[in-house]
């Protein structure tokens, strides 16, 4: 179970603390807390990556109700298995990402090629993907992304 919040928990998890029960939405804050640098050494490494996916499957569920979600996650009405909604959220988020990263080229103009670029063995090299040039102008406009499942609105980049 993802959260404690939903009607659905059961006070069940695979982390326990003391006795308690920890939806997964917390693990993240549990294992890379710095006052727990050696409680169970090396496992959020190996979880990270599933907790990731889930965290991004559920923020589009809580997007909307269960039924937008699985209209827009089902195939000749068989709901699409975890891996298949995980590459169709991946390639939505892509298409997004280049969409953003286009309005920062248009934006910033001629410009671009001085602000976005960066020096490599004595050569200047502009970046080109899609996901360095977000991460720069988030960087540069002191905007917070925790991780790559937050999204910036396309409304925070406009024409100032």
């Amino acid at each position: 179970m993802w959260d404690d919040m939903s009607e659905h928990w059961a006070n069940d998890s695979k982390l326990h603390i003391k006795g308690i029960a920890v939806a997964i939405a917390y693990w993240k804050d549990i294992y890379t807390l710095k006052a727990n640098i050696n409680w169970k050494p090396r496992q959020w490494k190996g979880i990270k990556g599933n907790w990731f996916n889930w965290k991004v499957i559920i923020q589009w569920y809580h997007e909307g109700t269960p039924d937008q979600f699985w209209a827009a996650f089902s195939e000749n009405s068989q709901h699409l298995g975890y891996k298949a909604i995980l590459e169709q959220l991946s390639l939505e988020r892509k298409k997004k990402n280049h969409q953003l990263a286009e309005r920062i080229k248009a934006k910033y103009g001629d410009q671009f090629s001085q602000v976005f670029s960066y020096k490599k063995n004595g050569k200047i090299h502009v970046k080109s993907r899609d996901c360095d040039i977000l991460k720069q102008y988030y960087k540069e406009k002191g905007i917070v992304v925790e991780d790559e499942a937050e999204e910036m609105d396309e409304r925070e980049i406009g024409d100032e």
